[in-house]
């Protein structure tokens, strides 16, 4: 789906984007993701796990990453039946209850806890993926910052010195790796939910 937003947004013009080397680069991805790789070095299974019980919080560290928070709520919503926020973290800090659940669920539970005196939420913990396209310090700031104050997040970008750079083309194919990441981790999460994912059969 993103692929082809590319697609179209570079035969507009819009986007000096050679397609060959992003096909290659989406199909590399593919392979790391795909079936045949254990969670422990798979980052799709890997991510699907740990979302898992959980309610996702996809929050972009950059405008590129925000719209990429939207794609990944979507596919999620599509492929496990899995409701998600998506948002900037800029627009995150104007949540104070959010922020607040999430810091109040980040630890592991109590030895001491009484199920019974401290019932657990109808809702499942928030899980916070924090997700970089752009490459560059202001970014990285934000990322440590925020992962500073969530130790439990998962922060979802790309290190690949292959796709270094700044510039709204290396911008595109990181965004484009990290969707395709998505896609799979969408459709893990939804296999072990027991969705019914359109074209991906278990038997």
């Amino acid at each position: 789906m993103l692929a082809t937003g590319l697609a179209v947004a570079r035969s507009l013009g819009l986007l000096d984007l050679d397609l060959d080397v992003l096909a290659d680069r989406l199909d590399a991805e593919a392979e790391r993701d795909g079936p045949r790789g254990e969670a422990f070095v798979n980052p799709a299974k890997s991510l699907a796990l740990r979302l898992a019980e959980r309610t996702p919080l996809l929050w972009g560290a950059d405008p590129v990453a925000a719209l990429l928070a939207g794609y990944g709520a979507t596919v999620l919503a599509t492929h496990a039946g899995v409701v998600a926020q998506a948002t900037s973290v800029a627009a995150a800090t104007t949540q104070p209850a959010l922020r607040a659940r999430l810091q109040e669920t980040s630890g592991e539970a109590s030895i001491f806890a009484d199920p019974f005196d401290d019932p657990s939420p109808a809702a499942p913990p928030p899980r916070l993926v924090l997700l970089a396209a752009r490459e560059n310090l202001a970014v990285r700031r934000l990322v440590a910052d925020v992962g500073a104050r969530h130790p439990g997040a998962d922060v979802l970008e790309i290190d690949d010195v292959d796709l270094a750079g700044e510039g709204p083309v290396a911008d595109a194919m990181r965004a484009a790796v990290l969707a395709t990441r998505l896609d799979f981790t969408a459709v893990y999460l939804g296999l072990a939910l027991g969705a019914r994912v359109p074209g991906v059969h278990t038997g």
